[in-house]
């Protein structure tokens, strides 16, 4: 798949002119409590495995990530600085990081900080924090992008172009636009391998419990795969945890099993590893435009 940058510098050009806003879009705020979501995707399997992401980096394009979670250096769009600290308040890049960290505890932690304090995220922002992970990148690197909106950005698309031909896959959240008619959330919506789209899923009462799509997620075809986003534990800025809902959330612990996947065989291709990852999902009795593949699963593999 190639990109030329010359049709990056055109797209970019134009873009400057409308930036569109995208959003770090929790779907509620923090409460106390909260369910361990690498422990419902059996992560501590793949752990025992040996399979900790050693080796490998996630770079969490976000709304920075706090100073209590370990990272690697980073950059920050908002204030042009290398300090990308989360000023949202109660936190959204930092609980991301830290899910990641659930799953994959040997990465490197990668802050890009592309959205401000109020969760809004230019996209022109958006686009320059991929080319410079795409420009940064030593070894292995996975993108998280917990952020979206409904305008296809034609910039974006071929930056994710870029990323997705050098060899880092990405994962997006498919959005929380559930109850109000799931409209189409870019940049999960692009049709491009290697770039997996993850929707939400709840916690059905039942014995033993099961997993469900959650109410908020958005749905449609472009959905790949589906992770628990609703009341997970993870971490506050400053230390602490919170219970955090979103398919913000569902899709870090898909992030970190693509770390995974990279330390067993750093040669794998994005499309290669999205192949995987759906390849040893949780089938679940849901359409799916709402579970892609269905549940992500580490039981089995990496």
């Amino acid at each position: 798949m190639g990109y030329s940058g010359e049709a990056l510098g055109k797209a970019l050009e134009e873009l400057e002119a409308l930036d569109p806003s995208y959003k770090a879009d929790p779907e509620s705020l923090w409460s106390l409590g909260g369910i361990s979501g690498s422990e419902a995707v059996m992560a501590y399997a793949a752990h025992r495995r040996g399979r900790t992401g050693q080796g490998v980096k996630v770079a969490v394009l976000d709304t920075g990530v706090d100073a209590t979670i370990s990272q690697l250096p980073g950059y920050d769009f908002v204030e042009e600085d290398t300090t990308p600290q989360d000023a949202f308040p109660g936190g959204h890049g930092t609980g991301v990081a830290g899910l990641v960290k659930e799953v994959a505890p040997g990465v490197g932690i990668v802050p890009v900080r592309v959205c401000d304090e109020g969760g809004t995220c230019r996209a022109s922002r958006v686009v320059r924090g991929v080319c410079w992970v795409v420009q940064n990148r030593q070894g292995p690197t996975v993108v998280n992008l917990s952020l979206g909106g409904d305008t296809p950005v034609e910039a974006l698309k071929l930056a994710l172009q870029a990323a997705l031909s050098q060899g880092i896959p990405v994962a997006v959240a498919a959005g929380n636009q559930g109850n109000q008619g799931s409209p189409a959330h870019y940049p999960a919506a692009f049709d491009l391998s290697g770039l997996v789209a993850v929707g939400a899923l709840e916690a059905r009462p039942g014995s033993p419990p099961g997993w469900g799509p959650a109410p908020y997620s958005t749905q449609g075809a472009y959905v790949d795969l589906a992770a628990p986003g609703t009341d997970l534990s993870c971490p506050l800025p400053g230390g602490g945890a919170g219970s955090c809902t979103g398919t913000s959330f569902a899709t870090p612990l898909v992030a970190g099993t693509m770390a995974l996947w990279l330390q067993v065989d750093p040669s794998l291709t994005p499309a290669q590893v999205q192949q995987r990852l759906a390849q040893y999902a949780k089938t679940l009795s849901f359409p799916p435009q709402a579970v892609g593949a269905g549940m992500l699963d580490l039981s089995q593999a990496p």
